[in-house]
């Protein structure tokens, strides 16, 4: 599994699922944090929330499955535009589909 980080800091536990690669935007604060995945397995996307607080880790949707799936026709739609995600996720995920 690659992690690509856009974000300005990096993921502190290890991503346990079977992932090809992930592309996050994380950002810590005193006592939780803040940010977004989406993770690739082969097949589909999946986009997951790091926020959390100081009860949880930001991995914890990424290792327990809890993403939202994604087609791969719905992210090269306008659904991507409807949604609110990151600038420098979109873009990364996008290289990353193009290759």
């Amino acid at each position: 599994m690659r992690l690509y980080q856009v974000g300005p800091d990096v993921l502190a536990e290890t991503i346990t699922r079977n992932y090809l690669w992930v592309v996050y935007w994380y950002e810590a604060e005193d006592y939780g944090g803040d940010g977004e995945a989406i993770s690739f397995n082969g097949t589909f996307l999946e986009w997951h929330t790091l926020n959390h607080c100081s009860c949880f880790s930001p991995e914890d949707s990424l290792n327990g499955g809890l993403g939202t799936r994604i087609s791969l026709e719905d992210f090269d739609s306008d659904y991507v535009i409807d949604r609110v995600y990151r600038p420098e996720v979109v873009e990364k995920v996008r290289e990353l589909m193009a290759n």
